[in-house]
């Protein structure tokens, strides 16, 4: 019996409220507790409890009351989607999928129960699923333009064939051509993935891309903000932020902070944006070297306006295309010149991201053609990397399951990164040494899933030699340390082609292991020749076929001089590749190639 509902309703609508200012956390969850107690067969307020009992991080509490709302009313289903969602953040995407059925079972009429299900058949690489639950959702609401993107742009972790890799392209193509959709508000929700994997396809997607972006600024108006200081002038130090979700244990931080440490703060004021959580190491390490260092809720809304409230000369981006935060922020016009680092290489498409900033030694004859941005190329690296990146425990290949009989091959690029076109390679080289192990990793917590469609694909391309895929190893992922340790253990590292890799690359050389290397197309296939050029062994370690790419993994495996003569080279020039200050000297002066605003 509900004693008092229209006053429990009142509390309930207070509850829901998310003004952080005129409704504390604390307020709200008080609200929603009276709410309860007022209407306690009311299952939708508990389902209400649940969720912001999960976003304050109380996650028992969430379970119970989700797991209550569920019982009170099987049918609304509210209470399965919480669990679900529970689950899904503690990396338990096939946990979360049991409940999450069960709310398309239970509210088959409620979009957000088919959303659900598709994310976390996507993180589970079940990529058909996926698009099945997403057409379930357009069915009921066919003009809804966040979920006709998402069904677009959510991509598979492993890419089966070249046919495939124009069907995605196709798909995304129909989108961007259609019109008459309802607007957007909040695309971080309403959208929730953009187009990551084509940057592991091998095809510029310059134009695609710039189609996309229009597609975005044409049904989401809200996100061609401009800050209020734009046009305006302020004297003093250039004032620049960098702003990532990923200033922590990251590639993306990784290669980031040599700029943040080798910046000149007397003609740059620098402040670090971190979205979400920073970890308090990390606070620490980055605060000796920059004028502030401040953390923002991951909200759209939140980080733009404090942002905005900046009054920025420049933004920089650590990263722009690898999550629906980055991407979706750089619509925004936040500061007069705003750039792009290579943390993910590829161009945004996007017209309010000015400058990339590249490398001369990695990039094409014809680069201009691979960039929606101005580039901005170094003459040297476009990184630099601190000496802790590279810190490593010993580790004995025998005890994860290798043996030593043979050399060690080892690619520790995530398995997304792995092209089609590679999968023969693999095969090539375990066919040609005959004693060899090949070692893949898998992806961590729910995405190790994509492990099984890659073995199958690998196999698929290897079908008239399976023999040789016996000695095709796929690891887990390791704690830092020991990945490094392995990696110092393995006589040759294996880079990835179409998709060259950057951390591990420079991992691999200041490590003074060698890494055999095809460059390709565009720059995010030719990483591996900036840090090869500054150490004087392109010659070496570059080639130009693929037969050439595999006689030059074998040789350095199986002719141990070489092997010693190319590792004494490596560790004598490794330095060249630690807290170099090119980079950092060619973004400074391109900082202060601006009239500041503010």
């Amino acid at each position: 019996m509900v004693a008092e509902p229209d006053t429990a309703r009142g509390y309930a609508v207070l509850g829901a409220r998310k003004d952080p200012d005129s409704d504390p956390e604390r307020a709200r969850l008080q609200h929603l507790h009276r709410a309860l107690i007022l209407a306690p067969a009311e299952a939708a307020y508990r389902a209400l409890s649940a969720t912001r009992m999960l976003e304050a991080d109380r996650q028992g509490t969430a379970r119970t009351l989700a797991m209550q709302a569920a019982v009170l009313d099987p049918g609304d289903g509210e209470g399965y989607l919480v669990l679900a969602e529970m689950l899904r953040s503690q990396d338990r995407a096939q946990d979360a999928l049991v409940p999450a059925i069960r709310a398309r079972v239970a509210a088959p009429a409620n979009p957000v129960t088919h959303v659900t299900s598709a994310i976390l058949y996507h993180r589970l690489s079940r990529v058909r699923d996926a698009r099945e639950a997403i057409a379930s959702a357009m069915v009921l609401r066919p003009r809804d333009a966040g979920l006709a993107a998402r069904a677009a742009t959510l991509l598979p972790h492993i890419v089966n064939s070249a046919d495939e890799i124009t069907e995605i392209r196709d798909r995304i193509r129909g989108l961007v051509d259609q019109d008459g959709f309802e607007p957007i508000n909040d695309p971080i929700h309403e959208v929730g993935t953009v187009p990551f994997s084509l940057a592991y396809h091998g095809v510029n997607d310059r134009d695609l891309l710039v189609d996309l972006g229009r597609f975005y600024r044409r049904v989401c108006p809200s996100l061609s903000y401009t800050a209020p200081h734009i046009g305006s002038h302020r004297n003093g130090r250039r004032r620049v932020a960098f702003v990532s979700e990923f200033f922590r244990s990251h590639s993306v931080y990784n290669m980031t902070e040599g700029h943040l440490r080798h910046l000149d703060r007397r003609d740059v004021e620098v402040i670090v944006v971190q979205i979400g959580d920073l970890p308090d190491d990390i606070r620490r390490a980055i605060a000796d070297h920059v004028d502030r260092v401040i953390t923002v809720p991951p909200n759209l809304e939140a980080v733009r306006s404090k942002l905005s409230d900046l009054a920025l000369d420049v933004l920089i981006f650590a990263d722009i295309g690898m999550t629906p935060m980055s991407y979706f922020l750089a619509f925004a016009r936040l500061a007069p010149l705003q750039i792009v680092l290579p943390g993910h290489p590829v161009t945004t498409g996007i017209d309010t991201v000015d400058v990339f900033f590249t490398s001369d030694w990695m990039e094409p004859a014809n680069y201009a053609d691979h960039y929606s941005e101005t580039p901005h190329r170094v003459d040297g690296l476009a990184i630099a990397y601190a000496e802790a990146r590279i810190a490593y425990d010993p580790v004995d290949p025998t005890s994860l399951g290798l043996t030593t009989e043979g050399a060690l091959y080892l690619c520790g690029q995530m398995p997304f990164k792995i092209h089609p076109e590679f999968d023969r390679v693999i095969g090539d080289v375990l066919a040609r040494d005959p004693t060899g192990t090949l070692a893949l990793f898998d992806a961590p917590g729910d995405f190790r899933d994509m492990r099984t469609p890659l073995l199958e694909r690998i196999r698929r391309a290897n079908a008239d030699r399976p023999t040789v895929l016996e000695r095709l190893r796929i690891l887990p992922r390791l704690p830092l340390p020991q990945y490094l340790g392995l990696m110092k253990a393995a006589d040759v590292v294996l880079d990835t082609t179409h998709f060259s890799g950057g951390n591990t690359t420079m991992q691999s050389l200041a490590l003074a292991r060698p890494v055999v290397a095809l460059p390709t197309e565009m720059m995010r296939g030719r990483v591996a020749m900036a840090p090869l050029h500054a150490m004087g062994l392109e010659a070496d370690l570059i080639v130009d076929s693929v037969d050439a790419y595999v006689t030059k993994a074998l040789s350095i495996a199986q002719d141990k001089d070489l092997a010693r003569d190319l590792g004494a080279r490596l560790a004598a020039a490794a330095p060249s590749l630690i807290d170099a200050d090119t980079a950092a000297l060619s973004l400074r002066d391109l900082i202060l190639s601006e009239q500041p605003t503010g």
